[in-house]
C-alpha cells in the first residue's frame, strides 16, 4: 500500500515488538479491536526478519526500546537503512517505553535518542486505546475509528475511562473481564517462574562448590504478581 492510497478496507497488519508476552497480548488486543491483523515479535531481530518478507503488508510498527538480542533503537536504525536500500515505503514506527522521554541515557534524553534513531513518535507505557487511535490517525492516511455507541447500555461513570473512550458500561465491563484474564494469566506465569527461581536459589544455598555459591541468586518471591494484582484493582476503579 503506497502512501497515496490511504486506508484500505482489507485488514492491514500492525507489528507489535516487545520481549514481554503480556505487553504484546494487551497491545495486540487493542489493534484487533481497531480492525488490524497483528504480527508479534519478541525482539528486533525477529521484527526485521518479519519485515523483510512482509513489509508491504505492514502499516505501523510499535516497538519496545529495551529488549534482548536487538533493542528498539538499533531496530529502528536498521529498518530505516533497509527502507532506503530497498526503496521500501517508510513505515510509521512508534517507540514504547516505561521511561520518560526526558530520561537521560549517556547524556542524551530518550526522546532525542528516539528521534536520532528514526522513530516517528514516542509513547509511555501503558498505552491506551485512545493514544493508539490518535497515533494511527496521524500517521496512516484515511484511518478512522468510531467508538461503540453508548445508547445500548447504561452510561459510564463520569471521569472513567469508559466515559473518555465513549463506550457504555456493558462494553467497558467486557473489556475489564478480558484485561483481568490477561493479567491473571501473566501473573500465574510469573508465579511459576518465581517458584522455579526459589528452587534454584535453594540449590545454590545447598551447593558446596565455590563457583556456584559465589553467584548472586536472583528472583524469589519479590516478583511481579503483586504488581499485576494491584494493576487489576486499579483497572477496576478506572474503567467502571
Amino acid at each position: 500500500m503506497s502512501d497515496s492510497q490511504g486506508w484500505q478496507p482489507a485488514k492491514p497488519v500492525a507489528l507489535v515488538v516487545d520481549d514481554l508476552k503480556v505487553n504484546r497480548v494487551v497491545l495486540s488486543k487493542m489493534f484487533q479491536r481497531l480492525g488490524f491483523e497483528v504480527a508479534e515479535a519478541e525482539n528486533g531481530r525477529q521484527a526485521l526478519a518479519f519485515l523483510s518478507q512482509n513489509h508491504s503488508k505492514v502499516v505501523a510498527v510499535f516497538l519496545d526500546l529495551s529488549m534482548p538480542v536487538l533493542d528498539g533503537w538499533s531496530t529502528a536504525r536498521q529498518l530505516r537503512s533497509l527502507e532506503q536500500q530497498w526503496d521500501w515505503r517508510r513505515l510509521p514506527v512508534v517507540a514504547c517505553s516505561a521511561d520518560s522521554c526526558d530520561h537521560v541515557i549517556n547524556g542524551v534524553t530518550v526522546g532525542n535518542l528516539c528521534h536520532q534513531s528514526g522513530f516517528d513518535a514516542y509513547v509511555g507505557k501503558p498505552l491506551s486505546l485512545h493514544i493508539i487511535v490518535q497515533l494511527l490517525k496521524k500517521y496512516i492516511p484515511g484511518f478512522s475509528y468510531t467508538p461503540p455507541s453508548t445508547t445500548d447500555g447504561a452510561p459510564p461513570r463520569p471521569g472513567s475511562a469508559a466515559a473518555r473512550f465513549g463506550v457504555d458500561r456493558h462494553s467497558a465491563s467486557k473489556l475489564q473481564e478480558h484485561t483481568r484474564d490477561v493479567l491473571c494469566t501473566a501473573s500465574a506465569d510469573l508465579v511459576k517462574q518465581s517458584l522455579a527461581e526459589d528452587s534454584r536459589q535453594e540449590l545454590c544455598r545447598r551447593a558446596s562448590f565455590e563457583d556456584m555459591t559465589s553467584r548472586p541468586c536472583r528472583g524469589g518471591r519479590n516478583s511481579s504478581p503483586t504488581f499485576l494484582n494491584g494493576g487489576i484493582r486499579s483497572f477496576d476503579a478506572l474503567v467502571l
